[in-house]
Order: C-alpha cells, then structure tokens, then sequence
C-alpha cells in the first residue's frame, strides 16, 4: 500500500509544476501571435499604400501625355475619334485622356520626309558568294521585273517617291497600309506611262519627261483616292536595259556620245572662226574709215591749198611758179647726203663727166641678176680711163 501511495503522490506532484508550464507556454504563443500579426498589419497597410501609388501613378501616367513638335496625334475611344475643345486632331502639347483601354493616343508625324523604293521592275540578282552564276539568255517570269515601253521593248528601272502626310486622319485610318498602297500605286504609274513612251526616250532622250509623266500620275491618283499625302517628289533610280542586249545599247550611246561630242567641237570651231572673222571686219572696217577720213582730210587740205595758190597764180604767176619750185627742191634736196650744184654755160649746155663706180657687194646680199653697170673694155684705153663713164647732160 506504502508503494501504491507514493506513486500517487508522485504523479500528483508531476500535475502540479506541469500546469504552470503550460500557462506560461500559452502566453508565449500569444505573445507571437501578436507580434506576427502586428507586422501583418504594418506590411499590408504599406502594400495597400504602394497599390494605391501605383495605381494613381498609372493613371496619371494614362491620362497625361505629350505631343512632339512635327506631329499630330488621335484619341480613341473604344475604337473611336473623339474630340478635344472641339478639335479632333490634337496639335504639340500636353493633353489628357483616360487610361487605356477606355481611351487610346495614337500619333501620327506629320513633317518627317517618308520614303518608299521600289524593286518591282528590276531583276533579280544571281550572285551567290563572289562568284556570278551564268547568264540566262531569256527572263524568268516570277523573278526579273520589267516594263515594256510603247514601242515593245523592255526596260528594267528602280523607283523611289518622298512624300509627307497632308491629312492625318485619312492617312491613319483611311487604309490599314497606306506604305503598301503607296508602292503599288508608285508601280501602276510607272508602268502606265512606259506603256505610252518609246525606249530611247525613257532610257535615254527623254528621262525627265518620263519620270514626270509617272509623277503626276500618281499625284492624280492619290488626290482621287483620298489618300491624305503630298508627293514631294518621285525618282527615276536606275533605268537600264536588259542585261542580255546591254552591250548593244551601250554601243549605241557610245556612238551618240561621240557624235555629239564631235558637234560640240565643229560648232566650237564654227563659231571661234565666225568670232575671228566678225573681228577681223570690224579691223578692217575700222582701218578703211580712218583710211578714208584721213584721205578725205588731206584731199581737202589739198584743195583748199591749191585753191589759195590757184588764185595768186593768176595774178602773178611767173613769182608763183619760182616759189613752188623752190619749195619742191628744198624739199627733194633734204634727204639728200651730198649736193652738186652745176651752172649752165652762155650757151645753155654744159658737160658733166661723173664716176660710176660699182657699190661694194654685201656679204649677205645676194649676187645681182641685173647688167652690171662696169664699163666695157675696149682696146687701146688705160685702165684711169677703164673707170670713167662719159655721160653728157644737156640743159
């Protein structure tokens, strides 16, 4: 009995100091629970917080936005234009809108310079690597692009057009590809106008007329359809001929370089002699008049002077007659070195004996074909008298 006691009492005693044990375990958990949803609390309160940011952030964002200076812009709603002060194009600025998707902003630039090339009437490269394969003697349709002109040829060309938008609205929601609509546009004028112009105009002669041709075409048919665009311009890039007779067009143009060159050069001439002429007549013509004026003026002189002389030779003119003479001699006897004055005998004749000797030749003058004036040696004369000459003036 003692034992079964004891055992009571001791599984007693184990209640006992178990009972506080749990108490104080329990405040514990209590005590975490609390903490644990204490900061529960603080984190949510800061999520809903960072919710609340971000979806006024969002909104703001949504509903705020900014136009650039070279364009435009639309705002949908639900798929629909709407207007904004009455405007349905929204000009650079700042403007609002709900967030997306209630309300959607779609931009449209409207100064940029757009550009479209077109590779439709070009055919198609062969190289493969470096190397380039063999020619074909013919066209592979689905492959080569090419025109045929109004004299059925064919013409290979590449074309390129700017344009800019003119009217945002039709251009954004007109067509669902205005680029693409653009290009076959671009490729039915072209083809359209080449139909109507012979291969040497479109290849060479007339190349602007053609590429003008295909631009007002297509200016014509984008303001009939709408299309909301200004063409600034259309290039013709690249107008050749097929590959396989390339060498005899480029003969041809070669030929016709040369032939123009060789034109260039014949008027050149023509015109620098026609220059020369008209300069040597105006020469002539003014030599001819100061020629003229000249000869009037001394013609005049001298019959103005003969005219004076004329009139005091008929009052007196034995003195008249002396005066003139003497003028005359004076003026003969001045380019003469050495004069001889020879007096008359009473009888009025007088012989003068002059020495005519040769002049001594020059070394560089050349031997007189003329008679020599040397007198003839006759017989029985001295050589003193060899040298004189006998020549009697009568006076």
């Amino acid at each position: 009995m003692s034992g079964f006691k004891l055992q009571v009492m001791s599984e007693a005693d184990d209640k006992t100091t178990a009972e506080p044990t749990a108490d104080r375990r329990a405040e514990r958990e209590d005590d975490a629970s609390r903490a644990l949803a204490s900061a529960l609390g603080g984190t949510f309160r800061i999520l809903r917080w960072l919710i609340f940011l971000s979806f006024a952030g969002y909104l703001v964002r949504s509903s705020v936005f900014t136009v650039p200076q070279h364009e435009v812009a639309f705002v949908l709603r639900f798929g629909k234009v709407t207007e904004r002060d009455g405007a349905r194009v929204l000009g650079p600025g700042v403007h609002l809108a709900c967030p997306y998707p209630v309300e959607e902003v779609v931009r449209v630039p409207t100064t940029r310079l757009r550009t479209i090339r077109s590779d439709t009437f070009w055919y198609a490269d062969r190289k493969q690597g470096v190397l380039e394969m063999p020619l074909d003697p013919w066209l592979r349709p689905g492959r080569d692009g090419y025109m045929l002109t109004g004299d059925a040829n064919i013409l290979h060309a590449k074309w390129a057009l700017e344009y800019t938008v003119e009217d945002p609205e039709a251009w954004r929601f007109r067509m669902h590809d205005m680029d693409r609509l653009l290009h076959n546009e671009l490729d039915h004028a072209a083809v359209a106008v080449c139909a109507s112009t012979p291969v040497d105009c479109a290849h060479r002669t007339e190349v602007e007329r053609f590429r003008r041709g295909v631009e007002a075409m297509l200016r014509n048919r984008c303001e009939m359809l709408q299309l909301g665009v200004r063409i600034k311009s259309v290039y013709l890039l690249e107008p050749s001929a097929p590959r396989q007779v390339r060498a005899a067009f480029d003969a041809v143009v070669q030929a016709e370089q040369e032939r123009s060159e060789k034109i260039n050069k014949a008027r050149t001439y023509a015109a620098r002699r026609v220059n020369e002429a008209q300069g040597r007549k105006a020469r002539l013509v003014a030599d001819a008049e100061v020629y003229r004026n000249r000869l009037v003026r001394e013609i005049s002189a001298d019959a103005a002077y003969f005219t004076q002389i004329y009139a005091k030779f008929a009052a007196q003119p034995e003195i008249i007659t002396q005066t003139l003479l003497q003028d005359t001699l004076r003026r003969v006897l001045a380019g003469v070195d050495q004069k001889y004055v020879v007096r008359r005998d009473p009888d009025g004749k007088q012989e003068l004996r002059i020495l005519v000797s040769p002049e001594k030749p020059k070394p560089w003058a050349e031997k007189p074909r003329t008679r020599s004036l040397e007198p003839e040696e006759t017989p029985g004369e001295s050589g003193e008298e060899k040298a004189w000459k006998d020549t009697v003036f009568e006076y």
